[in-house]
């Protein structure tokens, strides 16, 4: 029996389990991020907890969340590409601006395809099997 979404012509709203902090983690992840974008550095020392924080919250976030999660670790992985690159060669081009161009759409690319990946899996886990 499909699952009526609509009561009195009503959209039914979403309903949030109670103590549920996910929202609130998520929006102060997103806001940490931003401040330490804003500062010098900062964000490459907290990078490695940083980036698979925002994944986390990337896959358990709608369409637009999920987005602007995207665009923040896609930003946090520039300034990593920009340290490494200019540690290893200095001001050299083109590699001071194609290490940061490369980190960016890679890491844009594996959010997307893990994200979808996600979604896949729990729509396939939750079509009930005709076989036990």
């Amino acid at each position: 029996m499909p699952v009526n979404r609509y009561v009195l012509g009503k959209p039914e709203r979403r309903r949030h389990a109670e103590g549920h902090p996910g929202r609130l983690l998520r929006i102060l992840l997103a806001a940490g991020t931003v401040f330490l974008l804003v500062g010098q550095g900062e964000a490459i020392m907290a990078a490695p907890g940083l980036v698979p924080g925002l994944w986390w919250a990337n896959r358990s976030s709608r369409r637009w969340g999920a987005a602007g999660l995207t665009f923040l670790a896609a930003l946090v992985m520039t300034e990593v590409g920009w340290f490494i690159a200019y540690s290893m060669v200095g001001e050299k081009q083109p590699w001071i601006t194609l290490g940061p161009a490369v980190a960016f759409a890679s890491t844009i690319a594996v959010f997307v395809l893990t994200r979808r990946r996600a979604r896949l899996r729990k729509a396939d886990l939750s079509v009930a099997s005709p076989f036990p």
